[in-house]
């Protein structure tokens, strides 16, 4: 069964083109949900004044010890408000689980962060994780499972003055697990759907995480390829801190011998895995997937256009007329697709 999801009716409009009743509209304005602001405006409050607390007890005692006993009292008391079931407080109840999972981690980083690897402290921050975000119910959480298995294979984020970065230094490891890992969290999702709201909500954030990876992991090699293996088998991240000869002489070593898949190999199974997912999120219903295909296939024409043909002005001339050619070629499929839809103007918002 295809995915239902939330829709956006202008009911005026549709009224107003004699394409629903004035009966109909009333009873579906009648089923619109409320939105508590002032309940929500409440927990922002209690979130804010739990952190700050939280905050201030670790900087009168910065010590590992703290973290676990911060975590331990937010695990615990987030935990009974879950368990009386105030669903006034349950954004209060989701933010001190968040902050039992960054508070274990935050102390085992602390403990033993410099004994072991940093596999090994992924893992337990994805564990971690995953356990909190099932006691919890929180599909906030459950989309950070994923990032931390990525964490694990060597994919991450930084962040420095005014800029942000995204590498992943396996990227033909990181579109295989994680495209396996979406497909099957997809299908556990469906599974649950009819037992459990939540853990099939869970379970399709999850997915939806991994699908997001799995781009990102065809970015990274369609601009420079990947000798695959090169992070997980090859030299060590501890070589960083030696001598740039060692640590080059041990990269090219393994390079000679590594399977190296050109960036154009990555750059061309990236359109094609972008337009299944088109085909696919539209044949099932899944408007996230045929939307995410839409996105990163713009996102790999731009990143390849450029990257081949850099700023030169009749690159952004031609570039752009293809961009518009594109939306025209959209337009009209959108109206193959809805024959009564009217005029074309009004699929970009225009009356």
């Amino acid at each position: 069964m295809p995915e239902l999801g939330k829709i956006t009716l202008d009911l005026d409009r549709l009224v107003g083109e004699e394409r629903l009743s004035k009966e109909e509209a009333e009873r579906l304005a009648h089923l619109k949900e409320a939105a508590p602001l002032a309940g929500h405006l409440i927990n922002v409050l209690y979130i804010i004044g739990a952190l700050a607390a939280a905050a201030g007890v670790v900087l009168l005692k910065p010590a590992a010890i703290t973290g676990l006993i911060i975590a331990v009292i937010c695990l615990i008391i987030g935990q009974y408000i879950m368990r009386k079931g105030w669903e006034h407080l349950r954004i209060l109840s989701l933010a001190l689980g968040i902050g039992a999972a960054a508070g274990l981690t935050g102390w085992f980083v602390l403990e033993f962060g410099e004994s072991v690897s940093a596999i090994v402290v992924h893992a337990f921050a994805t564990v971690t994780t995953l356990i909190i975000a099932i006691l919890f119910r929180s599909r906030f959480l459950s989309a950070f499972v994923p990032i931390g298995i990525g964490a694990m294979i060597g994919s991450g984020a930084a962040y420095w003055h005014a800029s942000y970065g995204i590498f992943v230094r396996e990227s033909f490891v990181t579109i295989i697990v994680f495209t396996l890992l979406s497909v099957a969290l997809y299908w556990l999702a469906k599974q649950l759907r009819a037992r459990d709201e939540d853990w099939s909500g869970m379970a399709t954030i999850a997915a939806r995480m991994s699908l997001i990876l799995t781009n990102l992991g065809f970015w990274v090699g369609s601009l420079w390829g990947d000798y695959v293996g090169e992070h997980l088998l090859g030299y060590s991240d501890r070589a960083v801190d030696q001598k740039w000869e060692t640590f080059n002489a041990a990269r090219n070593a393994f390079r000679e011998t590594a399977f190296y898949i050109h960036e154009d190999i990555f750059a061309l199974g990236w359109a094609a895995f972008a337009i299944a997912m088109i085909v696919l999120g539209n044949k099932t219903g899944r408007r996230f997937v045929a939307t995410s295909g839409v996105v990163f296939l713009a996102i790999n024409a731009f990143t390849q256009y450029f990257e081949y043909f850099q700023d030169e002005p009749w690159a952004l001339i031609f570039g752009g007329i293809a961009l518009v050619a594109v939306a025209l070629g959209l337009v009209r499929w959108e109206l193959r697709k809805r024959p009564n839809a009217g005029n074309p103007m009004s699929l970009t918002g225009e009356n």
